[in-house]
């Protein structure tokens, strides 16, 4: 009586290889866009968040830029509005010069640079929502910035922004992915069972071939 080999053929090799490349290779195609995608959406969001919040910073009456008060009652609007909202809040004159942020101590405040070639403060500055995406050089991490004008009868007289960190996003991608992970490890088995049954069809996994017999 024959035995069927253990060794898998190389018809079920050569057909678990393939299908398991295309759906590797689909996959990742799928990873990648719907990423793309979510990651736009979930930035979006973010952004309408910290225009709202900051669209109502800017417009409170008791906001220290109308009345013109001191930088140290500044500073500490910017770190109380900074840990209600978990985001970095920066109050930043006409002419680029920040006032206060929540996330840098006053003394260290004459150390920044000006902002007013932020693309997000000279959005504010024009009467309208700034906003932009960039690497923060005082976190050293990606963050997302949006600001609003604070305007008085006058006229706009600085800007409150606000920034939240990247990383926010990456945390709402990640359990997404790890589904898209575990949907891709289910369809790569299903892949070899495919090519098991479809090598079966045709001869079994290790049979001689008619050319092997007839050697034999």
């Amino acid at each position: 009586m024959s035995r069927i080999s253990l060794i898998p053929s190389r018809l079920f090799v050569k057909l678990a290889l393939a299908l398991c490349a295309v759906t590797a290779l689909n996959m990742a195609v799928v990873d990648v866009s719907l990423t793309r995608v979510m990651r736009k959406y979930f930035i979006h969001e973010l952004a309408y968040s910290l225009q709202t919040q900051a669209q109502i910073l800017a417009s409170l009456p008791e906001n220290p830029l109308f009345a013109r008060k001191s930088d140290e009652r500044l500073h500490e609007v910017a770190e109380a509005y900074g840990k209600a909202c978990i985001c970095r809040v920066t109050f930043i004159q006409t002419d680029g010069r920040i006032l206060a942020d929540s996330e840098v101590n006053a003394d260290a405040l004459p150390l920044l640079t000006n902002h007013s070639d932020r693309p997000e403060v000279q959005g504010a500055l024009a009467g309208k929502r700034g906003l932009d995406i960039r690497k923060s050089n005082v976190l050293q991490m990606e963050m997302i910035y949006v600001a609003m004008p604070v305007r008085t009868p006058k006229g706009i007289v600085g800007a409150v922004r606000m920034g939240l960190p990247l990383t926010k996003v990456l945390r709402k991608l990640a359990p997404m992915r790890r589904t898209l992970a575990g949907l891709t490890a289910g369809l790569l088995a299903l892949s070899l069972l495919v090519a098991f049954f479809l090598s079966r069809s045709i001869g079994l996994p290790g049979a001689p071939s008619a050319s092997d017999k007839e050697k034999g």
